[in-house]
């Protein structure tokens, strides 16, 4: 006899080709238990729709042993994605569904090239600086990075990233 847990899981909103593992209860994780006396062999666990699953299942579970799930959700689309986990094995029930559901929101309006700036080592109180370009500047968040501020400036069709540290190479 095999039982799974939860029968559902819903994802919390999430952009359109993000990734996500957050749930609405908190856990993306689905539990079989074999609560009966001989071995549950399993014979597939597949996801459909946006969702995709991780397991250390195997191809068995021993009796009174169990395994987790894990599912995240990807929206290919904005709105709402549902999906199922299923789980075929020998046990009376087979298959075991499990419900997925994710809302999908707009992707992230800014894109950004480089992905990552480095700046060269510099003085307390003085400026360093990178361009970096992207898709629409409309929404772009400002950094926060650790011992310094920095600042951007707009221009055309790119944005310009200030490096000002406040503490570590004294002039």
């Amino acid at each position: 006899f095999a039982t799974v847990s939860p029968s559902s899981l819903s994802f919390l909103d999430t952009p359109v080709g993000v990734t996500s593992s957050a749930t609405t209860a908190g856990s993306n994780q689905i539990t079989i238990t074999n609560s009966g006396s001989a071995e549950l062999l399993i014979s597939t666990i597949v996801t459909t729709g946006d969702f995709t699953k991780s397991d250390g299942c195997g191809s068995s579970i021993a009796a009174g042993a169990s395994c987790t799930v894990s599912v995240t959700f990807t929206p290919t689309a904005v709105g709402n994605r549902y999906g199922t986990l299923t789980i075929n094995d020998n046990a009376s029930g087979s298959p075991h569904v499990v419900q997925l559901a994710g809302n999908g929101l707009p992707a992230p309006l800014v894109t950004l090239a480089p992905t990552s700036l480095t700046f060269a080592e510099q003085p307390v109180n003085t400026t360093s600086s990178r361009t970096q370009r992207g898709s629409n500047q409309r929404k772009l968040m400002h950094p926060c990075v650790h011992g310094c501020h920095a600042k951007l400036k707009r221009g055309e069709g790119h944005t310009r990233r200030e490096l000002v540290p406040s503490e570590g190479v004294e002039p």
